[in-house]
């Protein structure tokens, strides 16, 4: 998914390479929360869980 281009990353400085990286590791992170979330609220409904979405 976060594949970049290497016309796009090929003349980048460190710093820019860094925010890049900390783009990439956010995404992730807040993918991950939302998956999570829909998992355990899945996982309640089917076990009769009172969970409202």
């Amino acid at each position: 998914m976060h594949g970049l281009p290497w016309d796009l990353v090929k003349n980048t400085t460190r710093d820019q390479q860094r925010l890049l990286w900390e783009i990439i590791q956010r995404d992730q992170k807040d993918k991950f929360e939302f998956e999570n979330a829909s998992t355990m609220v899945g996982v309640a409904k089917a076990l009769g869980g009172g969970v409202k979405t």
